[in-house]
């Protein structure tokens, strides 16, 4: 990796990454037998499930959709049949895979991977695994998922081998966080988030001819978190498209995103990457309602053992969640449909801005 490396940014988002990138990469490159295609079945293991039975299952998913371009990890629609496990139906699938870390690749010097990048990752580990264990040790310990020059010794360059394994540390790290998230807010499954029906990992060989079918390690492993689909619209729809929401309905739908997020927040929880995009808006047949749920949790940070309430209430002051969402879809809204919302910041929002944001500084 460079010796200094910029701010994380959302890169894939942009319409020449999705071109050269995910449609280069994932329908033209077909020799590989990428499984990211629609049509295509894939082999999970699953790791932990609703109930302790399901652990170690396999089953086969059927892909019936690709959510593209992928960002930091593919999200594909699934479709299962496994009645026995509760497993039956469509299903998202977010899968950690260090070879479409897109955001990561793409603001590196080598950006895409390719068969010989593989084969050297692949001889690195083999041949130095000693080497390799310790620094996947150190770079598991980095702060930030982008290491600092603190971080690195004394003139090292990591070569093409080993901004292979920083690729599949990022994955693992991401991988944690998110699966932490839907375990530290069970009571909000199925009501502010989605429901987590499971952890999985993809089986290696169906990752592609060049990594072996019986390794299984930290080296290899490819992660994932299997979650209730949601048939609805982002929430940025409201003033980008025309989902078909009536007016009138606007305002309690972007309250219940702001609350959405408090929630998440009160589980010592810090979205670092609050998103309108990353709202869904879906009609609930029971209370006769559009109902929001919060997806994406990659870019987060929880509140450290002892840290004080104090430093971890200055740190959301700083990200400012609530207002990722309140001000972004009450100016929005204003400028592209002349209103429909109006922000009003939580009893919370104003102390965090009082206690940490006043014209001099931090009040305490």
């Amino acid at each position: 990796m460079p010796s200094t490396t910029p701010t994380l940014r959302r890169l894939a988002s942009s319409p020449e990454l999705y071109r050269e990138y995910s449609t280069a990469t994932i329908l033209e490159n077909k020799e590989d037998q990428w499984p990211y295609i629609v049509g295509n079945f894939i082999s999970l293991r699953i790791r932990e499930g609703l109930i302790p039975a399901q652990k170690h299952h396999i089953v086969k998913a059927e892909i019936i959709k690709c959510f593209l371009p992928f960002t930091m990890s593919p999200v594909l629609l699934v479709r299962l049949h496994y009645p026995a496990l509760d497993l039956k139906g469509d299903f998202i699938l977010k899968l950690y895979d260090r070879h479409f870390s897109c955001d990561f690749r793409q603001q590196s010097r080598d950006p895409y991977w390719d068969p010989e990048l593989e084969r050297k990752y692949q001889r690195y580990v083999l041949e130095d695994g000693d080497a390799a264990s310790k620094l996947l040790e150190r770079m598991e310990g980095f702060e930030s998922l982008w290491p600092g020059e603190d971080d690195f010794e004394e003139d090292e360059e990591w070569d093409d081998a080993q901004n292979e394994l920083y690729y599949q540390n990022v994955i693992r790290r991401l991988y944690k966080q998110e699966s932490e998230v839907y375990r530290r807010t069970k009571d909000m499954h199925g009501i502010d988030v989605p429901r987590c029906i499971a952890t999985v990992e993809l089986l290696e060989y169906n990752m592609s001819r060049y990594t072996s079918e019986t390794e299984t390690s930290k080296f290899y492993d490819c992660p994932g978190i299997l979650l209730q689909y949601i048939k609805g619209f982002a929430l940025h729809e409201l003033y980008e498209g025309d989902p078909g929401v009536p007016r009138e309905t606007w305002q309690y739908i972007c309250e219940d995103a702001v609350r959405i997020v408090n929630a998440i927040s009160a589980h010592d929880i810090c979205n670092d990457d609050v998103n309108v995009r990353n709202s869904i808006v879906a009609w609930d047949p029971i209370t006769e309602k559009y109902k929001v749920r919060m997806i994406d949790f990659g870019h987060i940070t929880f509140k450290r053992p002892g840290e004080s309430d104090r430093d971890f209430r200055e740190k959301r002051a700083h990200t400012d969640e609530e207002g990722a969402i309140g001000l972004i879809m009450e100016s929005r809204l204003k400028e592209e449909r002349g209103g429909g919302f109006v922000y009003t910041p939580s009893e919370e929002s104003k102390l965090l801005k009082y206690d940490f944001m006043g014209e001099h500084g931090p009040r305490i």
